[in-house]
């Protein structure tokens, strides 16, 4: 047989659990064997979320203290902050996480809160850029090389347009003699591609333009309402259109 003590570690003196103690070794006369680091009853309660069930510094009782350690939250941006303490947390810090990048402290409430204009604001801004930037990745497959080499192109454009319209005769400009010699054809061959090429190029820049204007009216015109999932997929719709458009030279 046994009875059973209520055992706390030291020096932190957070209590463990139940001690069994066979009555064999109890004191005769007393009935009581002092265990070390023991009290004969327990806590009045099991201990709660963010609660330790520590023995009181006078080593007579049980006490219930907050227990936050670990990681908590500034109030003030929500980053992180590792808490290695018993007892309530310093005014300027939470346990409670935020649950997006946007989220405010209320005092008053006691919780955070999504400042959703704010959240509006940068996701606008976001993915209205990566429409810009993958409308330029899309103007590439057109023509290469960014802003200078447009010029060429435009450059190579006038020049066969000119010729044609001279009925292919005359002198031949530079970028018609050009294409004449890296595509191994003839001046009326050289003229009829260039502009060919140029009139698809200007087809798929006026296809580009027609969805990435509307497509960032439409993520503009988000509420601020809007999650960050709806913002994605209203920007994935203009996202597929454009990614749809292929040379076809």
């Amino acid at each position: 047989m046994s009875t059973e003590y209520f055992q706390y570690e030291m020096p932190s003196r957070r209590f463990i659990g139940k001690y069994p103690l066979p009555l064999a070794i109890l004191d005769p006369i007393s009935g009581n064997a002092n265990p070390p680091n023991t009290l004969s009853f327990g806590p009045v309660r099991e201990g709660r979320d963010n609660e330790i069930i520590l023995v009181n510094k006078s080593f007579t009782d049980w006490e219930f203290v907050a227990d936050f350690r670990g990681e908590v939250y500034q109030k003030q941006d929500g980053q992180t902050v590792l808490w290695d303490d018993y007892g309530d947390l310093p005014s300027h810090l939470t346990h409670l996480q935020t649950t997006t990048r946007w989220d405010k402290w209320l005092e008053e409430t006691g919780t955070w809160k999504t400042d959703i204009h704010s959240r509006q604001k940068d996701l606008c801004e976001t993915y209205c850029q990566h429409l810009d930037s993958f409308a330029c990745s899309i103007r590439a497959r057109f023509i290469s090389g960014g802003d200078n080499t447009s010029l060429e192109y435009e450059r190579a454009a006038q020049a066969a347009t000119t010729y044609k319209a001279a009925g292919y005769t005359g002198y031949i400009e530079p970028p018609i003699q050009t294409h004449m010699d890296v595509y191994n054809v003839d001046a009326r061959t050289a003229t009829d591609q260039i502009i060919t090429m140029g009139t698809l190029s200007n087809q798929a820049l006026d296809q580009i333009r027609a969805i990435r204007l509307p497509g960032k009216a439409a993520i503009q015109a988000l509420p601020p309402e809007t999650t960050e999932e709806q913002f994605k997929a209203e920007f994935d719709k203009y996202y597929t259109q454009l990614d749809a458009i292929q040379p076809t030279f």
